[in-house]
């Protein structure tokens, strides 16, 4: 099962150009969109869950479910013809068993949680039930053009209880700095965390 995203760019004369569209390898839900490398223009990351791999129903899985993360950047006048950027989370088939399933999504970008003004990466990290921050950066291609990439040290994190969860998290710069903080949402209370690296 594969997904494909079609996007429809305006003229800015109230018509569109034809049709653009992403073809994404598995089901993909809540593409999220942001200009990742600063050039002004909207970049896409999704995420997927090869369905082709999953055969015979969770109850018969053996090992971990892979859900890849892939930005898809924007270039002179459509989406690049592959990923720039992929990333595979690897979740235990006991957090699917427990949990019917990812609830949540597990690689999001924010926005600037370090001050470089570069949008950085939020990943939960069900084998170790830890929030990771990756440093976005840019890597130079053959063609020399800048493409979105994230550094592959983690540059902070933070640990969950695997049994209690946020409900959700919501980013917003609470302290007026200029970066990013991350708010953990649990029923009842609130947990702020504040960037300082």
């Amino acid at each position: 099962i594969g997904t494909k995203i079609y996007y429809h760019l305006g003229t800015g004369k109230g018509k569109f150009m034809p049709d653009g569209r992403l073809s994404i390898k598995g089901v993909s839900l809540n593409p999220s969109f942001l200009d990742m490398n600063g050039d002004g223009k909207l970049d896409v990351l999704t995420s997927a869950l090869r369905t082709d791999l999953i055969k015979h129903g969770v109850d018969r899985l053996m090992g971990d479910v892979t859900v890849t993360y892939e930005v898809w950047q924007f270039e002179k006048s459509g989406y690049s013809e592959q990923p720039v950027h992929s990333f595979d989370i690897h979740i235990p088939i006991e957090d699917i068993q427990k949990r019917s399933g990812a609830t949540r999504p597990m690689f999001q970008v924010p926005g600037d949680l370090s001050g470089d003004g570069r949008p950085d990466a939020v990943i939960y990290n069900p084998q170790t039930s830890k929030l990771e921050v990756r440093k976005g950066k840019v890597r130079w291609a053959a063609s020399d053009r800048p493409v979105i990439d994230f550094e592959k040290d983690v540059a902070a994190e933070y640990a969950l209880d695997r049994d209690n969860l946020p409900k959700w998290i919501s980013y917003m710069d609470m302290n007026g700095d200029g970066r990013q903080d991350l708010l953990l949402n649990y029923a009842g209370q609130l947990i702020i965390l504040l960037s300082r690296f």
